[in-house]
């Protein structure tokens, strides 16, 4: 049985969600994405809202591209976002967990908060060296 996981690039223009199926063996399917709005920093004026906003219809829209033919009940196991602002180890990294539980609805211990640059450079090494 495979497991849901999202992925999320959020930055100031737009934020992309990326949906993946996990397989047993540790593989991984990419299966759909979704655009939404973009952020702001989280310690800025409405930094909090325009987050959750961007996580959740970024979500919804790569839900939607799933479609419900052949996986209507596949719920969503564990999620990460990139975001700039967020630095690890501090306050911000915390606050941004937080708020991707709360968008998606999943524990706080099923989800990670990172800056963007960590998902800049991490990205393209999911497809292998070739990609670089």
């Amino acid at each position: 049985m495979a497991n849901l996981i999202a992925g999320f690039d959020a930055g100031q223009t737009h934020t992309s969600c990326r949906l993946a199926l996990v397989a047993a063996d540790g593989g991984i399917q990419p299966v759909a994405s979704g655009e939404g709005p973009g952020v702001s920093h989280l310690a800025a004026s409405g930094g909090e809202e325009r987050f959750l906003a961007a996580l959740r219809t970024s979500y919804g829209a790569a839900r939607a591209a799933l479609g419900n033919g052949s996986r209507p009940s596949l719920a969503l196991g564990a999620a990460a976002a990139g975001a700039s602002g967020i630095e690890a180890g501090t306050d911000l990294e915390q606050q941004g967990q937080t708020l991707i539980a709360t968008a998606l609805g999943l524990p706080l211990e099923r989800v990670r908060a990172s800056g963007d640059e960590r998902t800049a450079l991490l990205g393209p090494a999911a497809a292998g060296p070739a990609s670089w």
